[in-house]
């Protein structure tokens, strides 16, 4: 439209395209079949109306299932099936985050919710009616030295360190202690 045209798209011979770079193919082979650039901010934006949903599937195969269209997904939720609410999927595993900040793993709501106001954090496991499966939260460190934290929990007061749980390296990468501090008013102490 004018001797002024500029490039607004390119598609190369192998079918990918790039908005803003003339050469996609200049990024990671795992990534460049459609590639962004922007000297500035860069970014997407998926719209969709307040009662649907925002998708972006992974897929490894197609027909009417989920093990094959969407095995893994990103999905924003305007009010669908729920009201703002942010999931990640796996194979079938979901984690989600609520519209009040609660983290939720492998499960689609809390047992209990303690407020709106409170940080939550819910890992559940799968109901398989006569099993016995239980939740698991797993903090692995890497001590070198006994006497050494291999992981902790760390409770706050706003900014006020009040307590701590902590396993540590005994005497071998097999042996550990499990200590507990708290905060006399002045300082930590083991309890």
């Amino acid at each position: 439209g004018g001797d002024d045209a500029s490039i607004a798209m390119t598609i190369d011979s192998s079918q990918r395209v790039g908005i803003g770079t003339t050469s996609p193919s200049d990024y990671s082979t795992s990534a460049d079949n459609l590639v962004i650039y922007d000297a500035n901010h860069a970014g997407i934006t998926i719209a969709s109306p307040t009662n649907k949903s925002g998708n972006l599937f992974f897929a490894d195969g197609t027909g009417n299932s989920d093990t094959t269209e969407h095995r893994g997904f990103i999905q924003y939720d305007h009010g669908n099936n729920a009201t703002d609410v942010m999931s990640i999927g796996t194979a079938g595993a979901e984690m989600r985050i609520t519209s009040d900040g609660e983290l939720i793993l492998k499960g689609n709501s809390l047992a209990y919710d303690f407020g709106d106001e409170r940080g939550q954090l819910c890992i559940s496991s799968v109901n398989h009616g006569s099993n016995n499966n239980y939740a698991v939260l797993q903090l692995q460190g890497h001590s070198n030295s006994n006497g050494v934290g291999t992981g902790a929990i760390y409770f706050y007061d706003h900014s006020n360190n009040v307590a701590i749980i902590q396993a540590d390296r005994a005497t071998s990468e097999s042996s550990s202690n499990l200590l507990f501090y708290t905060n006399d008013g002045s300082s930590l102490g083991e309890r």
